[in-house]
């Protein structure tokens, strides 16, 4: 529960566990609840203690903008990528806060550059194709779309979305194809999903890229 969890960590910062961890561990409980300015107060805690901290900013920029300070969280995630060019759930979330400002060409290319940290990354191929859907690139989204199926042939919303895609183009044997699949992978249970953008924003594009 996370009520037991903030008395927990709590209890711990009080008990001497002065760790930046520490913070950012109260700070995600906090946020859960829908405490964000108490979570905030925990993140820069956290970066008195390790102000070089990637992390720290990333999770300040995504409570930032569960508060609406879209352009504040921008410049923590801009800061995080600052920090560390390789830490994917920034490049993440910026796509996904610059996505919602119709900024789409520029959150494709953040999506690319998770694709360039980790070449597997089914968040980052599955929120390209949306991003590139967007942009009417339906070749390309469909592209991205078979790769997060080679990486993970359960997905399902990769699955019904290149459906949709073939549906579009009239390819009508191979729609059929991937909606049959969709509906086999689906069944299977829920990791398809969680696999996928389901999350806080994940075409809808998840910004908790985890």
């Amino acid at each position: 529960q996370p009520e037991a969890a903030e008395e927990w960590y709590r209890k711990a910062l009080a008990g001497g566990e002065g760790s930046a961890a520490a913070h950012l561990k109260l700070a995600e409980v906090l946020r859960l609840q829908g405490k964000f300015d108490a979570a905030i107060v925990e993140v820069r805690e956290a970066l008195k203690i390790a102000p070089q901290s990637a992390v720290a900013h990333t999770d300040l920029a995504l409570i930032l903008r569960q508060q609406g300070k879209d352009e504040e969280g921008i410049a923590e995630y801009r800061e995080a990528i600052r920090l560390d060019r390789d830490w994917a759930d920034a490049h993440n979330g910026l796509a996904v806060a610059l996505a919602g400002q119709g900024q789409t060409e520029q959150a494709a290319a953040e999506f690319r550059e998770i694709i360039r940290i980790d070449p597997d990354s089914t968040i980052g191929y599955y929120n390209l194709a949306t991003a590139l859907a967007n942009l009417d690139r339906d070749v390309e989204a469909a592209e991205a779309l078979r790769h997060v199926i080679r990486i993970y042939p359960d997905h399902y919303n990769a699955r019904f979305n290149l459906g949709e895609l073939f549906r579009l183009e009239g390819k009508f044997d191979e729609s059929a194809k991937q909606f049959r699949e969709y509906v086999g992978a689906k069944s299977s249970g829920p990791t398809g999903q969680q696999h996928g953008l389901s999350g806080a924003e994940h075409l809808p594009l998840d910004e908790c890229a985890g």
